[in-house]
């Protein structure tokens, strides 16, 4: 769901998994433009610790903002990398009750106890999560002459 991912990004979030082997995955975010709503739910939020790991994913805002001016609240970017052996055992936890609450599959990561390194960045990209983000996607692909 991100179809204009940047290489550089990719880069990113792999290099922090390298640097970092005692986390299980890694994965990326950005901090909100102000021509970005948080509210909305099809825009994952994430919060995270002072190490850079994932504290929580949520489809709400998260942590309530009590004062207006600070938010450290940053959008999730759908994007993971981790170790086959993590992958083959992540297969084998079941479901969890944030994750089957929030339909965030990372959540399951958290629940059982595993980490989340996430690469802060600020690169902004159209993610494609409605029928309205896919218009927006086209036409951007169309100005830079990617789709007819």
């Amino acid at each position: 769901d991100e179809p204009g991912i940047e290489p550089e990004l990719i880069e990113g979030v792999v290099r922090l998994k390298l640097d970092h082997p005692e986390w299980e995955m890694t994965t990326a975010a950005r901090p909100f433009t102000d021509s970005e709503d948080p509210l909305q739910p099809d825009r994952v939020k994430v919060t995270l610790s002072k190490h850079g790991r994932a504290l929580y994913f949520s489809r709400s805002l998260i942590p309530f903002p009590r004062n207006k001016t600070a938010n450290p609240c940053y959008l999730h970017l759908g994007i993971y990398a981790y170790q086959r052996d993590f992958l083959m055992r992540f297969l084998t936890l079941p479901g969890s009750a944030l994750e089957k609450t929030e339909q965030l599959e990372q959540l399951r990561v958290l629940e059982n106890d595993y980490n989340i390194g996430v690469y802060v960045t600020d690169t902004s990209m159209q993610p494609v999560d409605t029928p309205e983000d896919l218009q927006v996607v086209k036409s951007i692909f169309k100005q830079r002459k990617l789709i007819p």
